[in-house]
């Protein structure tokens, strides 16, 4: 049987629909990106708190109002809209929560800004636009009543940047999906997703004359701004000034003078493209000869632990053939009772183990006196080339889409690696699509000024309805 994207007939057909809804799908996207989604205390309704509560609720109403049936689940962790019939089950996962919106922002993040063909806001990419791809997939189906044979299930998460107990409380359901797309990384699909563990450091004495050093919100992102509180002298200040260079300001605030460092937001799993400000801070303190011996010992020490992405200065630096290099960074600093405390973000090889990375770790910290703990490990997933999922995946992303990328290995951690096998990642980002309309540094997951490429995500859509047929046609061969 042809492949339906050599019917000529039915993929202009489906290109007009998909151009005539347009406005919809975009302004859809910009209700959800209006509305703040970061985690906060639990409330009756949503332990995921009310700002993620009502971003579920919105995403149902969109539902519905688009003519499906749709409904919280699971204590409200997440919310499921469905469509058709039959006996076999696609899913199709995306999430609604995300990270903190960071600093240098164009606008306001969770006001939705159009420019120059792109819709820029907080969780406009990660992963918002993922349940407006699905449910206009889904539509695309409906409207264009294309024969099918499967249900398909739109799960619209309410945790995936903060523990993911919305996928582990779906993936107990009975039935479970004979086979979900994860719409969170990139094309054409992810054939390993690495181990991870993070871990907590704590200096081991207090500071002399740093009073606070401050960064960042989430263990999963390389902070881009930090501040030190330093109860310094004149004289200090002006050597400071003098030694700062360009991330850095210095300026006086009665008794004490404040640093604050201006680095580059980047994605734990790809940390490349970042620039640590923690780092930054613990690198000028360490050259400051005049600074008490102690500072300049623990900011020697941290720039060291903090001086790559790759866990050389943590005594981890690894790699294998399935995953590439690890990757570590330390996401936010804080001083309680006078000691720095930095928490970190590993992402480790799909053949580490929780056990040696400790015992690395341990090593490592034990040398020079720091207390250390870590959470559990939660471990990855590798396919193999020949699974039939991921051939048909990569078949119809080249032929769609028209781009001969090969499949890729990531340090993200997605909804695939709760789903028990049944899952793959399946988009949603072109391999190298660049934002050179922003700031270097902007534009990415994770990163200020959050951005879609309007023309790619109407594409995208293209390329899921056309395989939601195919992946129906595979299930009841």
């Amino acid at each position: 049987m042809a492949k339906i994207y050599e019917d000529k007939a039915f993929v202009e057909k489906l290109d007009r629909w998909i151009e005539s809804k347009r406005e919809d799908i975009v302004g859809d996207l910009k209700k959800l990106v209006a509305q703040k989604s970061l985690r906060t205390d639990p409330i009756p309704e949503c332990m995921f708190g009310e700002d993620t509560y009502k971003c579920l609720q919105l995403g149902k109403s969109i539902a519905e109002e688009r003519g499906f049936k749709a409904e919280f689940c699971d204590d409200n962790k997440y919310v499921l809209a469905h469509y058709g019939e039959g006996d076999k089950l696609i899913s199709f996962l995306s999430h609604l929560d995300v990270v903190p919106e960071g600093n240098g922002w164009l606008g306001d993040p969770f006001v939705p800004l159009e420019k120059d063909g792109l819709l820029i806001g907080r969780g406009v990419e990660d992963n918002k636009k993922a349940m407006v791809q699905g449910l206009y997939t889904m539509m695309a189906l409906r409207d264009l009543e294309v024969p099918f044979n499967s249900r398909i299930e739109l799960f619209m998460g309410g945790s995936e940047e903060t523990g993911m107990e919305d996928a582990e409380a779906y993936a107990l359901r009975d039935p479970k999906p004979d086979f979900a797309i994860v719409s969170d990384s990139s094309f054409p699909y992810c054939q390993c997703e690495t181990n991870g563990m993070g871990f907590d450091a704590v200096a081991p004495q207090p500071f002399v004359k740093i009073a606070d050093l401050y960064a960042g919100e989430a263990s999963n992102v390389v902070p881009d701004r930090a501040k030190a509180v330093l109860n310094v002298c004149e004289k200090m200040e002006a050597k400071l000034r003098e030694a700062a260079g360009e991330r850095i300001t210095v300026e006086r605030q009665g008794d004490q003078v404040i640093l604050t460092a201006y680095g580059a937001g980047a994605h734990a799993s790809s940390p490349e493209a970042g620039v640590n400000a923690i780092w930054l801070i613990a690198d000028l303190i360490s050259r400051m000869e005049d600074f008490p011996e102690p500072d300049r010992t623990i900011m020697a020490q941290t720039a060291k632990l903090l001086g790559d992405c790759y866990g050389e200065g943590l005594g981890i630096a690894y790699e294998d053939a399935q995953s590439g290099k690890l990757h570590c960074i330390s996401g936010k600093s804080r001083v309680v009772d006078g000691k720095l405390h930095l928490n970190f973000d590993c992402r480790a090889c799909i053949t580490s183990t929780e056990e040696g990375l400790a015992e690395q770790l341990g090593k490592t910290f034990g040398a020079i006196g720091w207390e250390w703990s870590h959470k559990k490990m939660f471990y990855g997933y590798y396919i193999e080339p020949d699974d039939k999922r991921a051939q048909l995946l990569l078949e119809m992303y080249k032929n769609v889409i028209g781009r001969d990328d090969k499949p890729f290995q990531t340090g993200g951690g997605t909804y695939v690696r709760k789903m028990g096998g049944c899952a793959m990642v399946f988009g949603g980002n072109i391999p190298g699509e660049t934002f050179p309309e922003l700031p270097e540094g902007h534009g990415h997951a994770h990163q200020a000024n959050e951005a879609v490429r309007i023309e790619t995500l109407l594409r995208v859509i293209k390329l899921y309805v056309l395989t939601m047929i195919e992946l129906d046609r595979m299930l009841h061969e």
